[in-house]
């Protein structure tokens, strides 16, 4: 069956339980998802607070983003992510901002799918620590909103080429021993620095059973064919992984994607 990859999937999430507790802000509306050719977007909406997960299939975490008049942030820090009823919480590295216009504060940080995974079953969620936080927000029904996530995923998995029967075999995701989406200022190429070009890069590539990286390929371009060729140049250069395994141990072939910035500073 063809999906369209460019309609909204919109997670239908019925209030129930019990009433939050005062200091819990309620959603204002229903859980939603967002496909596009590369990547799914969940987010959901509160007052004073925008809330949106964005991902690639893959990728092995998340970026998580807030927005609104409620969210305090510096440029950059460490800060501690929480989801309550969970017991679960996760150390995150995040960059701040403001949105043009409403002069609203932007907050994003990744979260890995095994932290999420553990959190699934939480009924809070919020941000404190290293001069960012965001209030907490309800966040019932997370586990059913993950599964339409993942399910974006697995449609866009195939619409990229990856073998749907291969990736199953995948019982243990390889294990990152050196991250690519780091860009080393040398590996900045010397025409896309003379046009002050920037932009974000998303890829695609193959981890062999022995963990070796091949097959690199953008699946959607940063805008300027330098900065693209120099994204794979640097996976390839920099990527290095313990294969993943089947649920025998066998070491097997795998898939990862990366959502890659180049920026000048």
């Amino acid at each position: 069956m063809t999906i369209n990859l460019a309609l909204a999937l919109a997670v239908a999430v019925q209030a129930g339980g019990a009433a939050p507790a005062a200091a819990v802000r309620a959603p204002t509306g229903p859980w939603n998802v967002l496909s596009e050719p590369t990547m799914c977007t969940l987010s959901r909406d509160y007052d004073g607070v925008s809330f949106a997960m964005s991902s690639m299939p893959v990728a092995g975490d998340v970026e998580m983003a807030f927005v609104g008049s409620d969210v305090t942030r510096e440029r950059f820090g460490d800060t501690n992510v929480y989801f309550g009823g969970a017991q679960v919480s996760a150390a995150a590295r995040y960059r701040g901002n403001t949105m043009k216009g409403n002069r609203s504060a932007v907050l994003w940080f990744r979260v890995s799918d095994s932290t999420l995974a553990a959190a699934e079953k939480a009924d809070a969620l919020w941000v404190d620590g290293g001069g960012a936080s965001v209030p907490r927000l309800r966040v019932t029904w997370l586990d059913r909103a993950l599964r339409a996530l993942r399910d974006c995923e697995t449609s866009i998995a195939a619409g990229l080429g990856i073998d749907p029967a291969a990736m199953a075999k995948v019982a243990t995701p390889a294990k990152e021993l050196m991250k690519p989406d780091f860009v080393p200022p040398r590996d900045y190429p010397r025409d896309a620095l003379d046009a002050s070009a920037t932009g974000e890069a998303r890829v695609l590539w193959t981890i062999g059973a022995d963990g070796t990286v091949s097959d690199c390929r953008v699946v959607r371009s940063a805008g300027f064919p330098a900065l693209d060729r120099a994204t794979c140049a640097g996976v390839a250069q920099h990527a290095r992984y313990e294969p993943a395994k089947d649920a025998d141990g066998r070491p097997v072939r795998s898939w990862r994607t990366a959502r890659i910035k180049w920026a000048l500073r």
